[in-house]
């Protein structure tokens, strides 16, 4: 049986439309397929290739580590070299507040982890989210994303979620004393790239002050420089209490943590210990990809860095079907003028030998989420490949 044919037999499927392209390799910004055809990626694994695939400091730091040891023990009671050299470049470069990271595999278990820790140290129940947000597809991340129609087949789901409207600040006074925390994304991804208001986030910043409700930012899928700015939240000066982050920060390997205070981290490792705990938190391997992958983007990427790839982008990207780009740095979203000619444009594109993809909620747009170490080259033919593919619509 050929692996085109277990994958559609076998392997669980997401959706109906898989694009089931045959991956034979990947390096930088190009993706072969087994057919030795060529593909510019300008998704970058959903926006976790930061470093592009196979970048040689992180596959070098993998095999570095490879030789020393593999899963030693649960996360949190060894220490191990490549956890604690990456908790100490992910912090030096945070505000002081966020001191204590959480290692986990994912974004979904972050955000769990972040919920679980904000419950237990207020001792409020309430989570506050914000309508059209994405924060995972577990139960509890599930509890407090903002489109019921992914909540509806697996209610009840875990109480407390109040949902707000997104840079609406006449609905911040849900935000009261039974509130443990809100829960954001400061650029709202998968409703197609909604920046939030800067008054927005103030005003939501001072009534968490002034109710005691800790401030979680979502930085899962803009983290790691996707905007410009190591997260985002360092553009806007507004510090979170805790911080999810994720994709990007194994540079390529499963990884993700929540970050926050000692004195608000403390509480998970007492009453009872052990609160909140993880196998495969932090892998070695995961951790050592990541130094490697952090290293790389520090010593490369500025905003202004990223606010140049991102023009080159919207400077090519002119044509009749393009109704709008909305961007937050090489955090894309591509507005067409018809939404029926979506999903077309993606498969149409991929023919063409250009890789991009749709966002779970906005249904006229695609994103363009690519390397942040594409060349300017693979930028200008990327764009020309795309308008080819939009003239034949």
């Amino acid at each position: 049986m050929e692996p085109k044919q277990i994958f559609k037999q076998h392997l669980a499927q997401t959706s109906l439309f898989p694009s089931a392209l045959e991956i034979f390799s990947a390096n930088g910004s190009i993706i072969t397929d087994i057919y030795a055809k060529e593909y510019i990626d300008l998704v970058a694994g959903f926006s976790v290739n930061n470093t592009g695939h196979c970048h040689p400091a992180v596959t070098r730091a993998i095999s570095r580590q490879l030789e020393k040891y593999l899963h030693v023990t649960v996360y949190g009671e060894w220490v191990q070299q490549p956890q604690c050299h990456y908790a100490r470049l992910l912090i030096q470069n945070l505000p002081e507040k966020l001191n204590s990271v959480f290692f986990a595999n994912s974004g979904t278990e972050a955000i769990e982890g972040a919920i679980k820790l904000a419950k237990k140290y207020t001792k409020r129940p309430s989570i506050v989210c914000c309508r059209n947000s994405y924060h995972g597809s577990t139960a509890g991340s599930l509890s407090i994303i903002g489109r019921d129609e992914y909540k509806m087949p697996f209610r009840p789901l875990i109480p407390g979620a109040k949902t707000i409207s997104f840079n609406c600040i006449d609905e911040l006074n849900a935000i009261r004393s039974d509130t443990a925390a809100v829960i954001i994304e400061p650029v709202q991804g998968e409703q197609g790239v909604i920046v939030a208001d800067p008054a927005f986030l103030h005003e939501l910043r001072k009534r968490c002050n002034q109710y005691g409700a800790l401030l979680i930012y979502d930085e899962v899928q803009t983290g790691f420089f996707r905007t410009g700015t190591f997260f985002t939240f360092h553009a806007s000066g507004l510090v979170p209490d805790i911080l999810v982050a994720g994709k990007a920060m194994g540079a390529g390997m499963p990884l993700a943590g929540f970050f926050a205070s000692n004195q608000i981290m403390n509480v998970l490792s007492q009453n009872p210990p052990f609160s909140h705990i993880s196998t495969f938190g932090g892998h070695p391997l995961s951790c050592a990809a990541g130094f490697a992958g952090l290293t790389v983007l520090l010593e490369t990427i500025s905003p202004h860095y990223i606010q140049k790839k991102a023009d080159l982008f919207r400077n090519n990207l002119v044509h009749p079907l393009i109704k709008e780009i909305r961007n937050s740095g090489l955090l894309m979203a591509v507005d067409l003028d018809d939404q029926q000619l979506v999903r077309p444009a993606i498969e149409n594109a991929l023919k063409n030998g250009v890789i991009i993809e749709s966002f779970l909620f906005n249904k006229t747009s695609f994103r363009i989420t690519p390397s942040l170490l594409i060349s300017d080259d693979e930028i200008l033919s990327s764009a020309s490949l795309l308008k080819k593919t939009l003239n034949k619509l």
